[in-house]
């Protein structure tokens, strides 16, 4: 088959958007490892970074030839094959010929795999649809719609309306809720003030939407602060109450010790009264028991002097009046 220049330019963008998309996704990944372990990024990511776009343009250059030879028929058992020949003359020129069907056999399943994850998540209109969901794309319209899609698109703009009802209803309740005039839910430029909402354009719909969220979401962040601001009143004067509480408790707690402090010194004032009273009247006892005893010392010590000792004068006077008297009697 003759390739005209649209399909070769086709293939070319092709080739140049896979390789820029692997030369921006490996040098930033290993740009940022090599910032993360502390490596020279000359060192590293360099060679890396070549060596990944290397591959990707090897494989999509076959992956090009294998799509013009089967007709412009592109499918994973497609980059299957493609994947086999990059892998066996990558790996053949790196290691040697005899691992080249170690490079097919390994390349060939990955890219495949890779293809067929690549049709079931669609990545790229992933991306697409964020955009116009935030509005920075416009939705592509369909230029040639089919019978059919008329009664589908009468049904979308029946719950479109229904939905602008709905959110006029809780704008309406939200400017009640709000103190004052409020401001309107979104700006609306002077060339819309006459058009509904199902009549705008899909971006300027995204646009208002996401301002009205924007607006909710702000009402939303403003009862939390409100809620947080009385919470923490609300702690601070538990906290106050708290200590107040525990001042009363320590003041009771001193009183309390004072008092317990009091009664013992009254107890020791009174103990120490008890017994200088008992010390008074034992002395005046002493007092009163001194004289008597001084009178009876007297006697007593006057009564030995009266006894006779053993073996003293008195003893000896006995025997010779006993001894006298016996003489006297036989003598």
């Amino acid at each position: 088959m003759e390739l005209t220049e649209a399909d070769t330019a086709g293939a070319l963008s092709r080739i140049q958007a896979k390789v820029t998309a692997t030369a921006l996704a490996s040098g930033s990944l290993t740009s940022l490892f090599c910032f993360a372990t502390s490596r020279p990024i000359l060192r590293y990511a360099v060679p890396i970074t070549v060596n990944c776009v290397t591959a990707m343009a090897t494989l999509a250059a076959a992956q090009e030839g294998i799509r013009a030879l089967r007709g412009g028929h592109s499918d994973a058992w497609g980059t299957v094959a493609a994947g086999a020949l990059s892998g066996a003359a990558l790996v053949g020129l790196r290691a040697g010929p005899p691992y080249m069907l170690l490079g097919a056999v390994t390349w060939g399943p990955a890219c495949g795999a890779a293809h067929a994850a690549n049709d079931w998540l669609r990545p790229g209109r992933m991306v697409e649809a964020f955009f116009i969901s935030q509005g920075l794309l416009d939705e592509p319209g369909e230029q040639h719609a089919p019978a059919g899609a008329r009664e589908q698109q009468q049904q979308q703009q029946q719950q479109q309306r229904q939905q602008q009802q709905q959110r006029q209803q809780q704008q309406q309740q939200q400017r009640r809720r709000m103190p004052g005039d409020a401001p309107p839910a979104f700006p609306l430029l002077p060339e819309e003030e006459g058009l509904e909402f199902h009549e705008l354009s899909e971006r300027r719909q995204t646009q208002l939407i996401k301002a009205l969220k924007e607006r909710e979401v702000a009402e939303l962040y403003r009862r939390m602060d409100r809620e947080a601001d009385a919470r923490a009143a609300a702690r601070k004067l538990q906290r106050r109450q708290e200590q107040q509480q525990r001042q009363e408790a320590e003041q009771q707690q001193e009183q309390e010790e004072q008092q317990q402090q009091q009664q013992q010194q009254q107890q020791q004032q009174q103990q120490k009264e008890q017994q200088e009273q008992q010390q008074e009247q034992q002395e005046q006892q002493q007092r009163r028991q001194a004289p008597r005893q001084g009178g009876l010392s007297e006697e007593v010590g006057e009564q030995p002097s009266q006894r006779p000792q053993a073996g003293g004068p008195p003893v000896a006077a006995a025997a010779t009046a006993g001894g006298s008297w016996w003489r006297q009697l036989f003598g």
